[in-house]
């Protein structure tokens, strides 16, 4: 199925890109790297790079900072090579091959005289890219990445050659959530500057976006976190790190086994979803959960201390011992979240004590995750992103705060933002009832007297917030009406940049992952309002012609 599939995409995607040449002329342009494309290929993604590189020439400090993020994280895992070495240089004194290398306690370290990395502005059009095909390890994402007539012409100019997903997925995370909010502003100074968009309305709406986790079960949370600890303590074990026989031999035969009881009880149990008179077999089963998970901690426990002991007396590189550690705090945190939810579940089972959102562990992937509720009715797992949009369709705020955070909270963040990105204080506010904040509109308003003349909250929260004269006004009344424009962007996000659901983990990554689609969103939308004016002029001028 899957290289049906692979077949399909190439066939959709070489009938899509038609070959012929896309032309890439040198010129004097504050990139340095002299590039300027004519679109004489005509295809979606050739617009998306010849307007992102538009938009990097006009701002030159997108490179520039993309450059400066590529460094950090290059300095990075240089610091950490030449920690190793200096390690391997101590336990072997009289090699002297190292000898003449530079110690970085008295010698600064710099990134000059290593491989050619991925130029900046390549790093700038693969975020783009990813922000609208997906990650670089996603079938789609490889297919263009190999067939793009597009892309290839790109590399070529640049004397590139067509990275690996690895190398792609790499530099793109190194770009650092500053670069991205500089993205952004500098996005929409270029709408601004081209008369694309004037920032004079903006809508503001949240949603929810589907964490790359299971939805959190007690039983299935058990049984994930027994099977990961088991895992953990295996990966542990095979860095031969001097640890006794007896830990082998008891954990590869006792927790091993007692973490596969644990997933099969967890399975009864979710076979039993949507039954009738199941709640004792339930319980039944759950005790026997229960049971187990106690005898996997106790033995997990001292095996995990042992564990500890055995690491601190074995002399490990740098490298090695930072993922030892990362591999022992995670041993540490799922033996005490396994406890905690064993305890919770217990009551919630055999006492009808529903826990509270404090104690409960939505999700052992992404600690981040929250339950939240949308709409009043739909529950998932996962992150509620703020939103703002302009008039003309355009994303111009972007915030991502944690858990499940009430819309009105949020208000003052988002405006402060949508300020902030576009430079303009906007005439016409319109939210829903679900931002409805008294205090926030009327300081907002009379910090910016005169300038602000509709500030909308549509239902009924926002009724009895706003003056019913006022409310029920012509320009109020219209500002509710252009409100239900904000669904049709988010959809457009989620359909065609799937942000409705993400792949990273993390507050920091997801936040990450979303701006990256927020910023290929605006491209495209870019794209569209440009061609429109052309459009425009075009149809304009043959008006003016026929009279």
């Amino acid at each position: 199925m899957k290289i049906q599939l692979a077949f399909t995409l190439a066939w959709w995607y070489r009938k899509r890109l038609k070959a012929n040449d896309l032309r890439f002329n040198e010129a004097e342009d504050s990139l340095g790297q002299g590039l300027l494309l004519e679109a004489e290929l005509s295809s979606d993604l050739n617009d998306l790079v010849k307007d992102a590189i538009e938009i990097a020439d006009s701002y030159p400090e997108i490179i520039r900072e993309i450059d400066h993020d590529l460094d950090i994280h290059g300095l990075k895992k240089k610091t950490m090579r030449e920690a190793d070495r200096r390690f391997f240089e101590r336990l072997n004194p009289s090699f002297d091959s190292m000898a003449d290398l530079p110690d970085p306690d008295t010698c600064p370290l710099d990134l000059e005289g290593g491989r050619p990395r991925m130029p900046a502005i390549i790093v700038y059009v693969l975020l783009l890219l990813r922000g609208w095909i997906g990650g670089p390890k996603s079938i789609e994402f490889r297919l263009i990445l190999k067939e793009s007539i597009t892309l290839h012409r790109f590399f070529e100019t640049l004397q590139f050659q067509v990275p690996g997903t690895s190398t792609v997925a790499d530099n793109v995370n190194a770009v650092r959530e500053s670069t991205l909010h500089l993205i952004l502003r500098s996005q929409l100074g270029h709408a601004k500057a081209t008369d694309l968009d004037t920032f004079e309305e903006v809508v503001i709406d949240s949603t929810s976006v589907s964490a790359n986790s299971k939805y959190p079960t007690d039983s299935s949370l058990l049984a994930s976190l027994a099977m990961r600890m088991t895992g953990l303590f295996d990966r542990l074990r095979k860095l031969k790190l001097g640890f006794p026989d007896w830990t082998k031999q008891v954990f590869a035969m006792r927790a091993r086994e007692i973490a596969e009881e644990i997933e099969l009880q967890a399975k009864r149990i979710g076979m039993m979803s949507g039954k009738q008179s199941v709640k004792t077999q339930r319980k039944v089963l759950y005790a026997k959960i229960y049971t187990r998970v106690g005898r996997l901690a106790r033995v997990f426990g001292p095996i995990l201390a042992t564990a500890s002991k055995a690491v601190a007396k074995v002399p490990l590189p740098p490298s090695k011992a930072q993922a030892v550690a990362k591999l022992i705090e995670q041993s540490q945190k799922d033996l005490s979240s396994i406890e905690r939810i064993s305890a919770y579940s217990r009551k919630r089972i055999f006492r009808d004590q529903n826990a509270t959102a404090s104690e409960k562990v939505i999700s052992i992937s992404d600690e981040d995750t929250a339950i939240i509720k949308k709409g009043g009715w739909e529950i998932e797992s996962g992150y509620k992103p703020q939103l703002a949009f302009s008039g003309k369709g355009l994303a111009t705020a972007h915030c991502l705060p944690r858990g499940n955070a009430a819309d009105s909270g949020q208000l003052s963040t988002v405006l402060e933002a949508n300020e902030q990105n576009t430079g303009v204080v906007p005439k016409d506010i319109s939210l829903d009832d679900g931002y409805t904040n008294r205090k926030v509109r009327e300081e907002y308003m009379a910090k910016h007297k005169g300038r602000v003349e509709v500030f909308s909250f549509a239902g009924a929260k926002g009724r009895a917030a706003i003056e019913q004269e006022t409310y029920e006004s012509d320009a109020y009344r219209k500002a509710r009406n252009n409100r239900s424009a904000v669904e049709s962007r988010i959809f457009t996000l989620k359909f065609n940049h799937g942000y409705e659901d993400v792949m990273r983990r993390g507050l920091e990554a997801v936040r990450h992952e979303q701006l990256t689609k927020v910023l290929s969103y605006n491209i495209r939308r870019i794209v569209w309002l440009r061609k429109e004016k052309a459009r425009a002029k075009r149809n304009e001028a043959l008006k003016k012609e026929a009279a």
